[in-house]
């Protein structure tokens, strides 16, 4: 399709780390990226603190609208009257739901495809937090892909445990590379051949998310992981990754010459310092000032490192390990259900 209006292709990068990039392409590596950075106008987007922690970034870009817009600061809204939480979909229509643009959308999460009437493509193939349920334009796309290109190879990894194991974290590592490099045939696909008629073509690269949350050990030389068996193979599946990455953005630059390509990352990753303190350390805190005792039980663990932090075995996972720690409450008999009584 061409009308004499400029095409623009926009790349997604899920929770891609710059300052990882920016180490990388300092080894030599991501040459595609450096390219394309040397030939682009960069920048760096600006979030205030309460937006940079929503955890809703994807739903900002696909909306168009920030957290004040929409006065929603998180996936899931608790109620102080019921002490019941709600996991709600996004307020607001996608921005392109009122757009006569021509569109092709592939995986974009939190994105409502279908009152994007203008808009084609697959939504919830293989993103990390799709945040929407799965649609196709036209509706028997999804099942198009899946017998051209087969499943996505990388379902069991999305979020992925891995750090107990070297090999299942080179195992991982594989399968995201994998799932990227598919993307890119896909994309590829969708774009040339199946819906060319395009003027806006937006899609998304997760597997950047899937990896650098469990594989964030293998790079960081001041995590505690860092010196287990696993910690290089990290490392590896990582750069991997993003070496996949780097050659989907050549495959789709080179493919479309004719279009305005843009890359951007909504959010990074780093060191998490909020997930154990919330989730397990005040609510243990709490209950302990107001029974006097313990709700956590105690355990013995495999192994642990020199400054005693416990580490799991190689066949354990967190979810068993905490629900052997954490009694779960029982919702019908529970202290929830007498409360509510």
């Amino acid at each position: 399709m061409n009308d004499g209006k400029q095409r623009v292709l926009v790349i997604g990068l899920d929770a891609f780390e710059f300052g990882l990039a920016e180490k990388l392409m300092g080894e030599g590596r991501l040459k595609n990226l450096s390219k394309l950075i040397g030939e682009s106008a960069l920048f760096k987007l600006h979030h205030d603190d309460r937006a940079r922690f929503t955890g809703l970034g994807w739903e900002h870009f696909s909306t168009g609208k920030g957290p004040e817009a929409q006065q929603r600061w998180s996936a899931v809204n608790f109620d102080p009257k019921s002490y019941t939480v709600q996991q709600t979909q996004s307020p607001s229509p996608s921005f392109l739901a009122a757009s006569d643009t021509p569109a092709v959308v592939f995986d974009l999460p939190y994105f409502d495809l279908e009152a994007a009437k203008n808009a084609q493509g697959l939504t919830r193939w293989g993103a990390h937090d799709p945040g929407s349920e799965g649609f196709a334009r036209p509706g028997g796309l999804r099942d198009e892909v899946n017998a051209r290109f087969g499943p996505y190879p990388a379902g069991e990894w999305i979020y992925g445990f891995t750090w107990p194991s070297a090999d299942k974290t080179r195992a991982a590592g594989a399968a995201l590379s994998q799932a990227v490099s598919l993307r890119g045939e896909i994309t590829n696909w969708l774009l040339a051949e199946r819906l060319p008629d395009w003027q806006l073509a937006v899609t998304v690269v997760s597997e950047t998310h899937s990896a650098i949350e469990q594989f964030w050990h293998g790079v960081d030389a001041d995590h505690p992981l860092h010196g287990l068996p696993s910690g290089e193979a990290a490392r590896d599946a990582l750069i991997g990754v993003y070496e996949a990455l780097d050659a989907f953005i050549a495959e789709l630059s080179a493919a479309f010459p004719d279009a305005l390509l843009m890359a951007f990352s909504i959010h990074g990753m780093g060191p998490n310092t909020s997930d154990l303190p919330a989730m397990f350390l005040l609510p243990e805190l709490l209950y302990r000032d107001a029974f006097a005792r313990p709700y956590a039980r105690e355990r013995s663990w495999a192994a642990s490192l020199p400054d005693g932090t416990p580490l799991l075995a190689e066949g354990e996972t967190w979810d068993n390990v905490m629900r052997e720690i954490v009694p779960w409450p029982d919702a019908a008999t529970g202290l929830l259900a007498r409360l509510k009584g």
